[in-house]
């Protein structure tokens, strides 16, 4: 166990924070990740729109934006949006959670348990919004996914 004496325990998990932090930035970065796969990107010059699905290996699907298509272009966009804003916001959570964790196994205290306690069900509640989020948003674009379908 750390002690005062050891380590300055705030020092310890900012670095932990911040270390997953950066990770997951990282992997954004490189990758366009959000937790649904799809990524899409306006260009302005054709009049087209590029969907991107996919993790590391992305198929492109280009449309022409037209005025019969363009509702659905935007009907498929907007929960791609709630994906990226979803992942933006666990991209600070993960780290503090992760970093709670360590706190909770490295440091002693006298209420360790009820501290325990409420970490669990922030943890559960997170992992409870995150994923009834993330099903709402996979649902929405199934539902207007059709336009990806089409020759």
């Amino acid at each position: 166990m750390l002690t005062q004496n050891n380590r300055n325990p705030v020092s310890i998990l900012l670095l932990i924070y911040f270390s997953f932090q950066i990770a997951l930035l990282m992997l954004t970065y490189l990758t366009q990740f959000n937790m649904v796969g799809l990524q899409y990107a306006v260009n302005e010059v054709d009049n087209t729109v590029s969907f991107d699905q996919g993790v590391f290996q992305k198929e492109s699907k280009n449309i022409q934006i037209t005025k019969e298509n363009s509702l659905q272009i935007m009907h498929l966009a907007l929960p791609i949006i709630r994906a990226n804003n979803l992942w933006e916001v666990n991209i600070f959570l993960i780290p503090l959670l992760a970093a709670g964790f360590i706190s909770l196994l490295l440091f002693k205290s006298k209420h360790k348990k009820w501290y325990t306690a409420l970490y669990v069900l922030l943890l559960i509640g997170m992992f409870t919004w995150n994923t009834a989020t993330l099903i709402e948003i996979r649902n929405e674009i199934r539902l207007h996914s059709s336009l990806l379908e089409q020759p």
